[in-house]
């Protein structure tokens, strides 16, 4: 399953609990110096805003973020199973 199939199945089905779903994702900034940090961040499904193709929209916090799919590395449903998970 891909993970675009994923997400919807978990937003449309009722069975399902989207809203606390966790996603991971790697997030790319640049410190003082230029250099580029990785770090693991994770949202809520319940955060999404938006899913547009290739791109999820987030607000958390007042702050919207534009997580392009392939930074995405996991998704986990409400009770903690993984559920989809890019390999390393």
């Amino acid at each position: 399953m891909t993970l675009r199939d994923l997400l919807s199945k978990l937003k449309w089905d009722p069975r399902e609990d989207f809203h606390n779903a966790t996603i991971s994702y790697l997030d790319r900034t640049q410190d003082a110096r230029g250099a580029t940090i990785a770090r693991l961040r994770s949202f809520r499904g319940g955060d999404v805003v938006e899913m547009g193709r290739g791109i999820i929209v987030v607000k958390k916090d007042d702050e919207i973020s534009h997580i392009p799919f392939h930074r995405v590395r996991e998704v986990r449903s409400s009770d903690g199973r993984v559920r989809w998970s890019r390999g390393t």
